[in-house]
């Protein structure tokens, strides 16, 4: 049995993410776990507040709730969480974030979905404008701000995977600006958020999910 790595930036155990790479991930595969915020409660959570939009990061808590963080918090708690999975004898980790981050330092390789996006819209080269939608609204000036810098048009709108929200609505700027497709960048957007995607805008979408799993499926093979 191959030993999995999963990392994420709030805690585990990420009951929203797991049973996606479950069915994604081919053979007999045994998931370890590892939260950067794993040993704090809510309250010391709290004090992590982002130092600028840059630095925001949303995820979910232990309970299903959502968090709000600053990612220059966490970096040195990602990096221990690293030691411990190659310390665990994992044959590669996945990083449960669609955000940008810094190398980390790995025996084993670790798959980011963020550059796994990159590449993957890169390879449409006909690709007119890429529907952006994150987690966040204080998100969308800066992670659109990066795609612009790789080279995309985008339209950025967001909805959180955490909290009640309007998914129809969410994906109107997607439709009024006829983009190519729609990218889903938030590990907590599920199979089902992609479909009511899909079916709202007559665009396809990419999840973040799906893109991670397949990577470390062939990674494995």
């Amino acid at each position: 049995m191959k030993k999995v790595g999963l990392l994420t930036t709030s805690q585990t155990p990420r009951t929203d993410v797991v049973p996606t790479l479950r069915k994604l991930i081919q053979g007999n595969v045994e998931f370890v776990e590892a939260g950067a915020l794993d040993d704090l409660t809510r309250q010391e959570i709290l004090k992590l507040a982002p130092k600028s939009d840059v630095d925001l990061l949303v995820s979910r808590a232990r309970d299903g709730s959502e968090i709000i963080f600053g990612k220059s918090h966490i970096i040195p708690r990602l990096q221990r969480c690293i030691d411990i999975l190659n310390s665990k004898g994992v044959e590669a980790i996945a990083l449960l974030c669609a955000g940008s981050f810094p190398r980390f330092e790995s025996k084993a390789p670790i798959v980011r979905a963020d550059l796994l996006t990159y590449g993957f819209l890169k390879s449409i080269p006909n690709m007119e404008k890429v529907g952006l939608l994150v987690p966040n609204e204080k998100q969308q000036e800066p992670i659109g701000r990066e795609f612009r810098d790789e080279g995309f048009e985008v339209v950025t709108s967001w909805l959180s995977p955490y909290r009640e929200g309007s998914v129809e609505d969410a994906v109107k700027p997607f439709k009024r600006e006829d983009v190519t497709l729609v990218s889903l960048l938030c590990m907590g957007y599920t199979p089902e958020l992609k479909e009511k995607v899909v079916r709202f805008t007559s665009k396809p979408a990419v999840l973040s999910q799906s893109l991670l799993a397949k990577a470390i499926d062939e990674l494995l093979a």
